[in-house]
Parts: C-alpha cells; sequence; structure tokens
C-alpha cells in the first residue's frame, strides 16, 4: 500500500514539475501551445530520473538497497522545488503571465483531413486493445530491458550483477517500470511508451510550424510520424529507442527556440533544458552519442543563426555546448560512473579501439553484425524507404533482420522522400535568407545523415536512426503545405490510402493476437507467453537458472516478478562454464533450472536435479517447443543419469 501511495504522490509531482516547465519555457520567450507542452515536459521527465539517479549513487557507493518509491518520490518533490525556486527567482514575474501566443492562432479547418488521423487513430486503437489485455512483448524488452527493471525492484539498487558487465547498459527508459514494478502493475508496462508517442507528435508539429509550415501540413506531418510501423510498434513496447527520440526531439525544439531568444538568459536556460533532454535520450540508448554530437553541432554554429549578435568574453559556441554539457550530464551522470565502475568504460557497451589497441574494453561491434561490403550494404540500402526489404541474416548476404515493426511505411514512402529532395533541390537556387529557411537547412542535413549513419556506424540497424527518419518528416512538411494548398483533394485521397494501407499492416499482427486469445478465452501469463504456470507458483525469491532463450528471461519472473533469473549468457559470464555443474549450482543458490527443445545433450552425469515439470507429450500449442523444470536438490542426490533422460527424449 505504501508503495502504491508513493506511486501516486510521484505522480501528482510529476504534474506539478510539468506546470513549473510551462511558466520556466513561457519566460523563456517560447510560444505556440504544442511547443510549450513538449517543453515543459523536459522538467518532470528529467527530475524523476535525476531523483531516481540521486537514490542510485548513493546505492552505488554504500552498497545498500535504498531506491524506492518513497525515496525517490521525496528526492522528487525536494528537485521539482528546487527548480520552481529556480524559475521563480530567475525570471522576470511578468512573464509568467504571458501567453504562449503572440496573437490569435491560425485558423485550422480539418474537413475531410480528419480521416488520416482517424484511420491512424483506429490502428493505434487496435495496439492500445491489445496492449492493454497482454503482456510486455519485443525481444530485447524480454531479454535485458525489463529483467533489469525487475530486478532493480528486487534489489531495490540499481548496481549491475556483479561480474555481468552487460548489465551495465544505460536506462533511463527503464525508470517508470521500474517504480511500478514495486505495486505489482505488470500490465501498464506495456503502455508505458505511449505518452512518448504523443510527445514525438506534438514535436513534429511544433518544429514544423517554427519553420513556417501551416498548421494543417504539420498537423498531417505529426499524423505521417505517428503511422511510422516503429513508431506505433514501440509505443507498446519496451523498446527504448521511441523514448530516446521524443527527448532527442525536445532538446531540437529546445535549441531551435534559443536560437530566437531575444535575451542572454533565456538563451541559455533554453540550452539547459535542451542539455537535460538530450541527457534523458543519451541515458536511455548509448547510440544516441552520435546524434547527441549533431545538436552540439548546432549549438556551435550561433553565429550563422545570429550574425549580429555582440560578442562575450566567452565565445559563444563554447558558452552554448558548455551549458548544454550541463544539462547533458545530469540525466548521464549516473550511467557513465556506474560503467566506469563496473567495466572500466564510461561508454560501455562500445569498444573504443585505436590503432587496433583497445583503450577502453567493450563489445567489437563488427563481430557483433553481419558483415557485408560497404558497396553490397548501399546497394541494399539506397531505396528505403521505397522497398522495405527483410534479410535473412544467413546466405551469401547476410543483414540485419527487419519487417513491419521496423518499417516506415506507405505514407512516409509517399511523401517523405520527395519531400526531402525537393527541399535539397530547392536549396541550390540561393542562399537561405530567413532563420526559417536556415532551419529548413539544418534539419535537412541532420537528416541526411542517416544516409551514412545506418550502413556504417548503425550496422544497418534502422531503428538506431529513429530520430533522424522522423525530422526527415519535419523537411518533408514545406513540401506538404505547398502540396496541400495546389491539390488538396488529390493530396487528401493520397494522404488517406497510404495510410490506409500503412495501418493495415501494421495492426494485422496485433490484431490476430488479439483474436487468438478471445478465441482461446485465454488471458492469463503463462499462456501469453508459453511457459508452466509452475512458474507463477514458485516460492517469492526462488533463484531460476534459465538456459532457453534470452526472451524467455521476464516470462520467468513469474506473475508476481518475484523470481531471481540468470540468463545463460550471465550463468557463463558469472561461472566461465557453458554447462551447469553441482558446484556452482550451490555457489549461486540455484533453486530450478528451465530448458526447452532442443534438449541439452552435454550436461554431467552426477547432477542433482529432479524433473519436476515436462510438458513434452502435452504441450499447449503444437508449434511451441517443449519446456522442463527442474528443481535442483541438496548435494549427494541419487537421481537419474542426465545425459540418458535427455538423450532418451
Amino acid at each position: 500500500m505504501q508503495d502504491a501511495i508513493a506511486l501516486a504522490v510521484i505522480a501528482a509531482t510529476w504534474i506539478y514539475g510539468w506546470h513549473v516547465g510551462r511558466l520556466w519555457v513561457r519566460g523563456c520567450g517560447v510560444r505556440g501551445r504544442a511547443a510549450v507542452w513538449c517543453l515543459a515536459c523536459i522538467i518532470p521527465t528529467a527530475s524523476l530520473i535525476a531523483a531516481v539517479h540521486a537514490m542510485g549513487f548513493v546505492g552505488l557507493f554504500s552498497g545498500r538497497g535504498v531506491v524506492s518509491p518513497i525515496t525517490v518520490a521525496i528526492t522528487f518533490i525536494l528537485v521539482c522545488w528546487a527548480a520552481r525556486f529556480f524559475v521563480a527567482t530567475e525570471l522576470p514575474p511578468s512573464t509568467r503571465m504571458l501567453r504562449p501566443g503572440l496573437g490569435p492562432p491560425a485558423p485550422l479547418r480539418m474537413g475531410w483531413w480528419w480521416l488520416p488521423v482517424i484511420v491512424v487513430g483506429g490502428m493505434y486503437l487496435v495496439f492500445f486493445v491489445d496492449a492493454a489485455t497482454g503482456y510486455p512483448t519485443g525481444h530485447d524488452t524480454l531479454f535485458y530491458h525489463l529483467p533489469s527493471a525487475v530486478r532493480w525492484m528486487q534489489q531495490q539498487s540499481l548496481n549491475p550483477l556483479p561480474g555481468v558487465a552487460s548489465d551495465c547498459l544505460h536506462e533511463n527508459g527503464m525508470i517508470v517500470p521500474f517504480l511500478l514494478a514495486f505495486a505489482k502493475l505488470e500490465r501498464l508496462f506495456p503502455l508505458v511508451h505511449l505518452p512518448k508517442a504523443l510527445v514525438v507528435a506534438a514535436t513534429v508539429f511544433a518544429l514544423a510550424r517554427f519553420i513556417e509550415v501551416r498548421p494543417l501540413p504539420a498537423v498531417i506531418a505529426a499524423v505521417i510520424a505517428l503511422s511510422v510501423p516503429m513508431v506505433v510498434f514501440q509505443s507498446f513496447s519496451g523498446y527504448v529507442d521511441l523514448y530516446a527520440t521524443a527527448s532527442w526531439l525536445s532538446a531540437l525544439l529546445a535549441i531551435a527556440w534559443a536560437m530566437r531568444a531575444t535575451t542572454a538568459r533565456q538563451r541559455r536556460n533554453l540550452i539547459l533544458l535542451a542539455g537535460l533532454s538530450a541527457g534523458v535520450a543519451l541515458g536511455a540508448r548509448t547510440s544516441f552519442l552520435v546524434v547527441t554530437a549533431l545538436l552540439a553541432a548546432v549549438l556551435a554554429a550561433e553565429m550563422w543563426f545570429r550574425p549580429h549578435e555582440g560578442r562575450t568574453h566567452a565565445p559563444a559556441p563554447v558558452r552554448n555546448v558548455a551549458w548544454f554539457g550541463v544539462g547533458l550530464l545530469v540525466c548521464t551522470t549516473f550511467w557513465f560512473t556506474r560503467a566506469t565502475m563496473h567495466t572500466g568504460n564510461p561508454i560501455y557497451p562500445i569498444e573504443v579501439k585505436v590503432a587496433g589497441t583497445t583503450l577502453l574494453p567493450g563489445y567489437d561491434m563488427n563481430a557483433r553484425f553481419p558483415q557485408r561490403s560497404l558497396g553490397l550494404r548501399l546497394q541494399r540500402w539506397w531505396d528505403y524507404p521505397w522497398h522495405e526489404a527483410k534479410y535473412s541474416g544467413s546466405g551469401e548476404n547476410p543483414g540485419y533482420p527487419y519487417s513491419r515493426n521496423n518499417a516506415m511505411g506507405a505514407a512516409y514512402a509517399a511523401f517523405v522522400p520527395l519531400g526531402c529532395l525537393a527541399l535539397l533541390f530547392g536549396s541550390f537556387n540561393g542562399r537561405p535568407r530567413t532563420q526559417e529557411e536556415k532551419w529548413q537547412i539544418v534539419f535537412l542535413l541532420i537528416a541526411a545523415t542517416a544516409v551514412v549513419l545506418v550502413p556504417t556506424v548503425f550496422k544497418e540497424v534502422l531503428r538506431y536512426a529513429l530520430p533522424q527518419i522522423l525530422l526527415a518528416i519535419v523537411v518533408a512538411a514545406v513540401l506538404l503545405d505547398r502540396l496541400i494548398t495546389r491539390f488538396p483533394q488529390a493530396m487528401l485521397a493520397t494522404a488517406t490510402i497510404a495510410l490506409v494501407v500503412t495501418a493495415t499492416i501494421a495492426a494485422v499482427k496485433p490484431a490476430h493476437a488479439l483474436a487468438g486469445r478471445i478465441r482461446d478465452g485465454r488471458w492469463d501469463r503463462a499462456w501469453f507467453y508459453q511457459v508452466p504456470g509452475v512458474i507463477d507458483d514458485l516460492p517469492p525469491g526462488a533463484r531460476v537458472l534459465n538456459l532457453a532463450a534470452p526472451s524467455a528471461t521476464y516470462s520467468l519472473l513469474g506473475g508476481n516478478l518475484s523470481n531471481q533469473v540468470i540468463t545463460h549468457p550471465e550463468w557463463e559470464t558469472l561461472t566461465g562454464m557453458r554447462v551447469p555443474n553441482t558446484m556452482d549450482l550451490q555457489r549461486l543458490g540455484i533453486q530450478y533450472v528451465f530448458v526447452q527443445e532442443p534438449w541439452p545433450t552435454d550436461w554431467p552425469a552426477g547432477l542433482p536435479v529432479r524433473v519436476i515439470f515436462d510438458n513434452s507429450e502435452s504441450r499447449a500449442v503444437a508449434t511451441s517447443p517443449a519446456a522442463r523444470i527442474y528443481r535442483v536438490e541438496p548435494v549427494g542426490y541419487a537421481g537419474q543419469n542426465r545425459n540418458a533422460v535427455l538423450t532418451a527424449r
């Protein structure tokens, strides 16, 4: 009960923090409801993360479990109060009463343009019902994102597992699931990133309006952003790319408004706000080091945006990047410190190697991803998103597999590449004269970096380039504005048809899963994950060794999220052994072992384990692999010869 009350206090404090953020951005001269609302979310989001990190530091250096909803709620209140005090003392009181718009908003006549909105809304409704009646999905989600969050809850500490370097990833995106786990609100896990989709849509709209796109085309740009299958899929899963992208886009919006600020104080506060938001993104995924550097480059080009600004004692680029760095470190320092303490590399898992010498340990990305020549990679990607192939990952030309969950969709393919090309060729007509034209070029250049980064640095993992993918929609909004003005009916028909195609293909999978649960009348967790129901009945704190697929890790935590699960990679890291042995089973306190077909055939004969579950002959779904659970018995247990039993199957 006390955890539920603390969560309610955290929710109320977040709303108060949003109010503080709204005062902050209005006082900085930001106008436009969408821009104000998006930027106002930065303060409570960063404050909550900072509160959790503060408690995480205490646990990191003391070795004690002190991170709980109660301690986080108290720290969160103090941080938000401090932010409110800063706003009240740093900004003139009169700015608090300013309205978000400079004048009456431009008329927005949607008319039949509500059709695209309804189509995308219907797609989200299908995904929402499926997610609300199901459980978390996604390979990475079930393998390490959510298991890490649940383990933090069990230990009340953000410390990584001793000796398991892969547990040192940045995980800002798991802060909310971590807190919800205390109240066993597992059903909310699939929905925690849905608000970020709304932030993405609002930010795309605000960025389009910033470069003087009219309201109606800006709305359609936001709808296209929501229709991207990558976006809708990650809105209802534990993948963190959308979470980080929403914060990165907000940081770019804050920087854009900072370059328009009329006073140095307003500019400084907006740049600090941008740093906080970029820190939220970088603290959620290490790959955002690249796109965060792009934001710093934009800040360094202030004199191009403001050529008549007077010089100060410190050069403007240095000052801007310094304030940006201060905000950036607020939501990332904990992860850098934790990774350094446990791996010796602050940007783990990225390995830093110079001239063949490893300076900072980590994963060799070239070894972890399929390797192909640069020419072949460019050949496979040049026509994306018009042609969305699915690479098998095997054969002569292996590639990273992606499909509906990692695609851009028909609406994106119909408008965005052409919009980017139109702006690119139009920019050769002359030098940009207005600030809005300069920002169009900046957005285009940042979006274009995906063309280089995806086949090289990002190893053909498309979702790593999600920020540039969505920013390209903002660029295309310029062409959308012109086309809607000249060909309103043709554009309405084209947009609606493209969105119907995109929504139909994307919604097939969740609709099929939902229909299957309705048909079978099975809504329980074990059926959803196709794991034995006995997993939910294990004693609280039971230690389970998962020798099946890593994605089964989350399902083995049980309905009460009380089981402690050790994955096969973690077992190998902790013991140096690939197969279980009696000494390590006892040393690590393993009580149960979970395996799936194909059965292991190399276990030692004298393992003290006994089968307590085996559905080889009675599996519920014929196509699912059979499962077996062993209970580890005391040393000296005279069990069967394990090799004989396993090979007989």
